[in-house]
């Protein structure tokens, strides 16, 4: 298997439930960003599987690779008690321009953009997102949106490739 390309450009912003221009809670354009010295409520599984590089037309971008037995991510983690009942909108500019496989077994594996919410009294986390589509060279908005739900004690979103190689 052959490692493909993947590349993130990681925004993450939320509209506001009281407020209808929205308010923006982190955006990331990786000018500043040291990988190994993360900010307070950034996180990251696998730093070794991170870098930041030029990318011609949007300056420095965060790129994530994979040899296909883990999943490294990047991501943020929010303040639950700010978000609890508001709409919340999470989107990251990615491209893919190579093809993945998903490890045998495993169909749900792919690069993902997504935003998850841990609520209390719940045995597994809520995931919203979406994917970017393979095979295209070209920047995609990738965006997801929920209401947070009043429960819910631990807000994440990120960016991470699951269990398939990519370079």
């Amino acid at each position: 298997m052959t490692p493909r390309n993947l590349v993130l450009a990681f925004a993450l912003m939320l509209s506001g439930g009281l407020s209808q221009a929205g308010d923006i809670v982190a955006i990331e354009n990786f000018e500043k960003v040291n990988l190994a010295k993360l900010p307070e409520n950034y996180k990251s599984n696998e730093p070794v599987h991170l870098s930041i590089a030029d990318e011609p037309g949007r300056g420095k971008v965060l790129k994530i690779t994979n040899k296909q037995d883990g999943y490294p991510f990047f991501g943020f983690l929010l303040n639950a008690t700010k978000l609890k009942g508001r709409n919340i909108r999470v989107s990251a500019w990615g491209k893919f321009p190579g093809n993945y496989t998903p490890a045998p077994g495993k169909s749900w594996a792919r690069p993902h953009m997504q935003l998850q919410i841990q609520v209390k009294d719940r045995k597994d986390p809520l995931f919203f997102g979406q994917d970017p589509q393979p095979n295209r060279p070209d920047w995609q908005l990738l965006t997801a949106s929920t209401t947070v739900d009043a429960q819910a004690e631990k807000v994440e979103a990120y960016v991470r490739v699951d269990m398939v190689a990519a370079e």
